[in-house]
């Protein structure tokens, strides 16, 4: 029982997990629950949403502070396909990838809570916005995961967070996973100080010459051979793929930070 509980709670984390990475925000970590499949705790992280976000979710919205505005819809709406979407992922699960008009869709209560807020923040400040609109996004996530390469993404990250015995993995295994299973997952920036801005540096860059391109590319096969054989030493279980996939990372946000 506890491993079918795991189980549609990896699948109802994953699809939220990989729908807030569609919509440019990132997850520091998800942990399953072995006794509800909704009880899952996904940490997301929206960047510079992240106030935007904290408003809505806890129906603060007639804060002074917070501003309608076209920013503050479109992330309401990124809100709305992200909780949708775990849920979603458990049912297609669940009934083996077949949907029809006779499934039952149960939302559980913590996700339909938040939908329920942010389905009224859109309807008081969008004209004309559907009362049916979490059926419309519903609707479109479930053929969605109809294109095998969709689906492949929260299966593999789905696998990935019940290999762990405490259930429980990492951004980096996270982002390792959707590499696999071939999204590659934005750079984020946020407010909060884990992920610092870099500034552009608008120091003159000398002109690259063939010589700086061949140290370079010694510089890279270097940093992969390093990469390697620290990944090797700390976690020696590791797969040539998953070897692989973890350089090509690391390699990603060294650049990145360069």
């Amino acid at each position: 029982m506890d491993i079918e509980i795991f189980e549609f709670c990896a699948y109802q984390e994953s699809g939220r997990v990989a729908y807030a990475y569609q919509q440019g925000y990132y997850c520091e970590s998800i942990e399953l629950s072995k006794n509800d499949p909704g009880a899952g705790i996904s940490k997301l992280n929206g960047g510079v949403d992240n106030e935007i976000i904290q408003l809505i979710l806890n129906n603060k919205t007639q804060s002074p502070s917070f501003v309608i505005s076209n920013k503050s819809i479109e992330v309401a709406k990124k809100l709305m396909k992200i909780y949708c979407a775990g849920a979603c992922a458990k049912i297609y699960k669940k009934n083996d990838k077949e949907i029809s008009a006779q499934t039952e869709i149960k939302i559980p209560g913590q996700d339909m809570k938040y939908i329920d807020l942010i389905q009224s923040f859109l309807q008081q400040n969008v004209q004309g916005h559907p009362t049916d609109y979490p059926v419309q996004i519903i609707t479109q996530i479930f053929h969605e995961f109809k294109q095998e390469e969709n689906w492949k993404v929260i299966e593999g990250l789905a696998k990935s967070a019940l290999k762990p015995e405490d259930k429980k993995i990492s951004r980096f295994y996270i982002e390792d996973a959707l590499m696999k299973a071939g999204f590659k997952p934005l750079r984020q920036q946020n407010n909060s100080g884990i992920e610092m801005q870099l500034k552009e540096d608008d120091t003159p860059r000398p002109k690259t010459t063939a010589t700086n391109d061949l140290q370079q590319t010694k510089e890279e096969q270097l940093l992969n051979d390093v990469l390697r054989k620290f990944l090797r030493t700390i976690k020696r279980e590791l797969t040539e793929e998953e070897i692989d996939a973890s350089v090509n990372y690391l390699e990603t946000v060294f650049k990145t930070l360069k």
